[in-house]
């Protein structure tokens, strides 16, 4: 399968946790601090995400892709091909970010910068494996330009309302929120060093209430 980068395109409405929730942990009183300890929830949330390839509550992400999987190799192709799909055809496309609740369009672009709707009619989503997946027979789309050719939007996440969402998740962004509010006063660098190095550098009480819903390829 050809790289793929996404893009957030709309974040969730509300927050994962009450700021009233975490100061609870944090055992802060007042309100002096509750825009600090917002923006440090919200943090949190991103760092679950990008460490587990988990979306907690929808968000609409699109997946850019250079050339329909599959396709890297055969020779240049004007329009569609008709007919059933080669060995060649990628007949199922995994999207990085889960759980995956739908697909909302699938847009390509021709040699010169023309977009199209690739019809829904042709896929379905599989919320169960986090796949778009082609229809028997369907027609894959041949005439893309050679880069961002293909574009998948998608929504993934538990719901729109944190209720929807484990608590385990919550408790995670609660006590990741309280490990960054009390150092607070360190180097950012330690900061950023905890994301670059992804799941493994996060706190161990908090790799264990994620480590259920992190996402591991096999």
């Amino acid at each position: 399968m050809p790289p793929a980068n996404y893009k957030r395109i709309a974040a969730a409405t509300v927050p994962l946790v009450s700021t009233l929730e975490a100061k609870g942990e944090l055992r802060v009183d007042g309100v002096s601090e509750d825009l600090l300890i917002g923006g440090l929830i919200s943090t949190a949330t991103e760092i679950f995400t990008a460490t587990t390839g988990m979306c907690a509550l929808n968000e609409t992400w699109e997946m850019v892709m250079d050339t329909w999987p599959g396709q890297e190799q055969e020779p240049w192709w004007d329009g569609v091909r008709d007919g059933a799909l080669s060995m060649f055809q990628a007949q199922a496309i995994d999207i990085a970010y889960r759980p995956l609740v739908s697909i909302t369009s699938v847009k390509t672009f021709s040699g010169t910068n023309v977009e199209s709707t690739y019809s829904a009619g042709n896929y379905f989503a599989d919320t169960y494996g986090g796949r778009l997946v082609l229809n028997e027979g369907a027609q894959v789309p041949y005439n893309t330009r050679q880069r961002n050719g293909v574009v998948i939007r998608f929504v993934a996440g538990h719901g729109i309302e944190p209720s929807g969402v484990p608590d385990s998740i919550k408790r995670g962004v609660i006590h990741l929120a309280a490990h960054l509010y009390e150092h607070r006063g360190d180097d950012p660098a330690a900061v950023q060093a905890m994301m670059a190095g992804g799941f493994n550098n996060l706190p161990a009480g908090i790799q264990m209430l994620w480590g259920i819903h992190r996402r591991v390829r096999l």
